[in-house]
């Protein structure tokens, strides 16, 4: 899949919970992380290309943290991305190593999330919102 559009629900059970997008196999692929501290949510993404993790980023959002469902999207087309959460932009940039690959969801060993409700959908044009 190259244009495409991840939604789904996500909780943190224990420290974060994580997905995967544009995995074209177990070492080239973007990761996005969304974890609950002093009441804020923080958003951390980053590639893993050739096994190799690159350009950490990380977020503290000014959105404040509830116990429950954390609503997520993530818009990917052609180079660009977009993260929701709970409806609202956190994050837009363009990254042009992998340009096609499948979505999943990780947990890494200290961490433990949920998810429910996902929905994938195939974005056809430069206007679909």
């Amino acid at each position: 899949m190259s244009d495409y559009r991840l939604e789904f629900i996500g909780r943190i059970n224990r420290n974060s919970f994580g997905w995967v997008f544009r995995v074209e196999d177990m070492k080239n692929y973007y990761v996005g992380k969304v974890s609950e501290s002093a009441g804020r949510f923080t958003l951390t993404r980053f590639a893993v290309i050739r096994g190799v993790e690159r350009s950490r980023s990380r977020i503290i959002l000014p959105l404040l943290a509830t116990a429950g469902a954390v609503k997520v999207r993530l818009d990917a087309r052609r180079s660009r991305f977009t993260i929701y959460l709970q409806n609202e932009v956190v994050d837009d940039w363009q990254d042009d190593r992998l340009m096609t690959g499948g979505v999943g969801f990780l947990n890494e060993s200290n961490e433990q999330g949920q998810v429910d409700s996902v929905q994938i959908s195939i974005l056809k044009g430069l206007s679909d919102k």
